[in-house]
């Protein structure tokens, strides 16, 4: 809940950006400030009315002259939209890259918790083992497997788990086994978290 001073900073900081995007057309970079103020007004209004009652003309007039400001400014909202999407493709590679750096670094060293000045990452790894989807030869050939060694009850839906018990329990012979192995192979899957340090 704003208080009321917090209330009249928002509209300070409306109208004064509305006035600079006026005396701009070239930028269009606070338009999401903007729009986030106007939506913690407008979710004021709607939890308290009364916080608000003053200010609902003088909100509707900013909202209508910034809709019009963004009407006029469509074809700059297109190469922002654009650009915003090319820096979310750039910023997704980059944290892949960094995913995988951590990733390698916490395998090699055997750590689950890397630290940073300002932030902690934990990178845990688990074992998995790939099912041949069904429809195909390889999940035709599995099943024929699991059916011969007459465990297809203990496994039912090929469950992940359910097979790797078994095949840890040695319930397939040695030639079953090696088969199964190799139409499921164990892959190694990274659950990579952050968090900022002290939180």
């Amino acid at each position: 809940m704003l208080s009321g001073e917090e209330i009249e900073a928002h509209i300070r900081f409306i109208t004064e950006a509305i006035e600079a995007l006026a005396g701009d057309d070239r930028d269009v970079t606070s338009c999401v400030e903007i729009d986030k103020r106007l939506q913690d007004l407008r979710d004021q209004y709607q939890e308290c009315p009364d916080s608000l009652l003053h200010h609902v003309q003088r909100l509707s007039a900013l909202r209508n002259r910034f809709q019009a400001l963004l009407t006029q400014r469509v074809p700059l909202v297109v190469d922002r939209f654009h650009e915003v999407g090319r820096q979310i493709q750039l910023a997704e590679r980059e944290k892949a890259f960094w995913r995988g750096v951590l990733i390698h670094q916490a395998t090699e060293s055997s750590r689950e918790h890397l630290a940073g000045e300002n932030a902690t990452v934990r990178v845990q790894s688990r074992r998995s083992r790939t099912i041949p989807a069904a429809g195909t030869g390889e999940r035709d050939r599995l099943e024929g497997l699991i059916r011969e060694s007459g465990c297809w009850d203990q496994i039912s839906y090929l469950s992940r788990a359910k097979l790797e018990r078994a095949l840890d329990q040695d319930k397939f012979s040695k030639t079953q086994a090696e088969a199964i192995a190799g139409l499921c192979p164990v892959t190694l899957n990274h659950q990579v978290s952050v968090r900022a340090s002290g939180s």
